[in-house]
């Protein structure tokens, strides 16, 4: 994902219709795919793109709630042998430029921007255990502010375009990339380099993880002490 990244004229990512006879995606993570699309209908949410990302091997799938303003994204990644991951995450944004976001990851590399409070939760399944935290986390750290969409006149994809590149316009002003004068392209750095190096290899990756699980137990445990009934946003 940080290397499809490009500050050109013509901004990256590059996304593509999805369609079947293209997908690498086992078939148990497609299933995977619609189960989650299907939950969060429930709850919601409408599905308002499913690309491949550069490429087949990556299928991003987005959904929004126009009510409550939140937006969820699954995104399914094929590698060599046909292992893969499917990671889902549910967003928002405040009219201050801030953003909350969580997700069912463990993996995290480089610190993510100022404006951005990430939460990650790999345990949190269903869907609806993830946006149950999700809820909570809005009520307890922001209380009084409801998401909103900024620049409402842009398309679901430039608005992730902007997110990723003001993510990794971070990266280069913190040092852990840089940008490639000639092709435009950003590149990590030494320091970036060895960073996501040490954060994930042995000792460091086992026990960033390991943190990462134990604040996540924490959240999930408190946000369910909560009735579910609380968690059901009203429209904005």
């Amino acid at each position: 994902m940080l290397f499809a990244i490009r500050a050109t004229p013509v901004p990256r990512p590059q996304f593509s219709p999805y369609n079947a006879t293209d997908d690498w995606t086992p078939l148990e993570r497609r299933d995977a795919i619609a189960e989650s699309v299907t939950a969060l209908g429930l709850e919601g949410f409408q599905l308002v793109m499913d690309v491949f990302w550069e490429s087949p091997k990556r299928r991003l799938v987005v959904l929004s709630n126009d009510a409550t303003g939140e937006y969820a994204a699954l995104l399914s990644n094929t590698f060599s042998g046909g292992r893969g991951a499917l990671t889902l995450s549910i967003t928002c944004e405040f009219a201050d430029g801030r953003e909350l976001s969580v997700d069912d990851s463990s993996s995290s590399v480089l610190p993510a921007s100022p404006q951005l409070t990430r939460w990650q939760l790999p345990m949190a399944h269903p869907p609806a255990r993830l946006l149950r935290a999700f809820r909570y986390l809005l009520g307890r750290d922001f209380p009084g502010l409801h998401p909103t969409i900024r620049d409402v006149n842009l398309t679901i994809e430039e608005r992730l375009r902007r997110s990723m590149v003001r993510e990794t316009t971070h990266w280069i002003v913190a040092g852990y990339y840089a940008m490639d004068e000639r092709t435009g392209t950003p590149f990590p750095t030494w320091s970036g380099a060895m960073r996501m190096i040490a954060v994930a290899a042995f000792p460091l990756g086992p026990l960033k993880r390991r943190g990462i699980r134990r604040k996540a137990e924490a959240l999930l445990a408190e946000a369910e002490r909560v009735p579910w009934g609380h968690h059901r946003m009203q429209p904005r």
